[in-house]
């Protein structure tokens, strides 16, 4: 019975060491990571607010209503549309 106690701590122990190296290297690998592309998440993320601050700017309802007005519309049937702008796609059935 010694024996395999003595064994079950061994692996426990071997369980353990293994487990502390490896997540240790994950925190590592990941911290690394994660330090190395904040800056461009940060400059990201300020390109990005700058342009919704411009939307948000003055006539909100307007701006918001013109940048979803630009979005491509996608059409389908058998008769060409009519009201097609640039951008926008018509698939034609047949």
């Amino acid at each position: 019975m010694t024996k395999i106690l003595q064994h079950g701590q061994k692996k426990k122990e071997a369980f353990n060491t293994w487990y502390a190296d490896n997540t240790q290297a994950f925190l590592n690998k990941f911290n690394s990571w994660y330090g190395s592309n904040t800056d461009k998440w940060t400059s990201d993320f300020n390109t990005w607010f700058d342009t919704v601050k411009g939307t948000l700017s003055e006539d909100i309802a307007g701006n918001l209503l013109n940048k979803i007005n630009a979005i491509p519309i996608v059409k389908a049937g058998t008769t060409e549309p009519t009201e097609l702008r640039t951008g926008d796609f018509w698939l034609k059935e047949v």
